[in-house]
């Protein structure tokens, strides 16, 4: 009993093929979480009950995906106190029993990594729509967070128990919770390990109540807040400059005053809304601003240099020269923190923590 890692299935409205995934999945304890629904669905979750190998929690209402997998793992705490952790599993026959357990064994090797059942979007009989909205989702998630996920939206997860706290109190009710929390894993320093499945889409997947315009809205709104502090410090970053620039005529004020000021809009931003969360050594947190700092009296003399550079030989103007190349200075800041700045906290660790200061 010291390795269970209970099943949790969120389930809106199931039909068929989640009792018939149940009872392939016995004896193994299974959470089913019924997230509203009608009266045609009544039956289904009826037989569930009848299982012993199942527990069936229920909302009155539709409370979407991220409220009920957090109800189920608020049910595995108190069922199974000493479970390792558990495996979310979708309900609309899209996971494989033999993947499930798959996910089981790996999380019970090892019970600290997020464990992902990541599909294969190579074949024609994928749905078009699936395909492309994969690759956006995994190329937008890969390029904020720094870490690279095959399949960012599957529901087939290992988590682990010591994540369950984290996992409770974390923003998104509905699709947008799992992306919340792969960036909350990324952030942590958690490793996230991928086991390869079995890619299943039955009748196109019709059966699905992903809504392709809401829903994928409100992951990558979700994905793009990790930017956000970057933006916001790059628009303050050149409004002081051009009001500084301009009253004084000194490019050398414009530049390290106005950096000065985002560096702090930036800090603020991370610290209590894209990182608010995150918890870090004092030393590896100390050591990661002296090295950001660094970056960013180095980024910005750099700079200095082009655009004092282009005005004077190019005839460049000198906010126009400004915004060109800390354009081009954004991407590269962003990719050195990633790489080399906020990587890893221990070395011997095969994940990091990642975190992005504009520069």
């Amino acid at each position: 009993m010291s390795k269970l890692a209970p099943i949790l299935i969120p389930a809106y409205k199931p039909d068929e093929k989640l009792i018939n995934l149940v009872n392939m999945l016995s004896p193994h304890p299974v959470i089913v979480v019924c997230d509203g629904g009608d009266e045609n669905c009544a039956p289904v979750f009826s037989q569930l009950e009848r299982l012993e190998h199942v527990s069936v929690v229920r909302h009155n209402i539709n409370l979407g995906k991220g409220r009920a997998i957090k109800t189920g793992i608020n049910a595995i705490m108190q069922l199974y106190p000493k479970a390792i952790g558990c495996v979310t599993a979708d309900a609309d026959g899209q996971h494989t029993p033999a993947d499930i357990f798959r996910i089981v064994q790996n999380l019970e090797k090892e019970p600290q990594s997020l464990w992902l059942g990541v599909r294969s979007f190579d074949s024609p009989d994928i749905p078009f729509r699936s395909r492309l909205g994969n690759v956006i989702t995994k190329t937008v998630f890969s390029f904020l967070s720094g870490r690279k996920i095959s399949d960012a939206q599957t529901g087939l997860r290992g988590i682990p128990r010591d994540f369950f706290p984290v996992c409770m109190t974390l923003s998104g009710e509905k699709y947008e919770y799992e992306t919340h929390v792969l960036l909350e894993a990324c952030r942590n320093g958690r490793h996230i390990a991928e086991q390869p499945i079995q890619t299943v889409y039955l009748d196109g997947n019709k059966s699905s109540h992903f809504n392709p315009l809401t829903d994928s809205l409100r992951i990558y709104a979700t994905i793009l807040k990790y930017g956000l502090s970057g933006v916001a410090a790059f628009a303050v970053d050149y409004l002081v400059f051009c009001f500084l620039f301009l009253t004084t005529g000194r490019l050398g004020v414009g530049f390290y005053l106005a950096r000065a000021v985002s560096l702090w809009v930036n800090f603020f931003l991370n610290k209590n809304i894209v990182f608010g969360r995150s918890k870090t050594s004092k030393k590896y947190a100390a050591i990661s601003f002296i090295k950001y700092l660094s970056l960013c009296l180095f980024s910005t003399t750099i700079a200095y240099i082009i655009v004092g550079f282009l005005n004077n030989a190019g005839g460049v103007h000198v906010l126009l020269g400004k915004l060109f190349v800390e354009l081009i200075l954004f991407f590269f800041n962003f990719w050195v923190q990633q790489k080399f700045i906020f990587k890893k906290e221990n070395p011997g660790q095969r994940y990091g923590r990642q975190q992005f200061y504009r520069l």
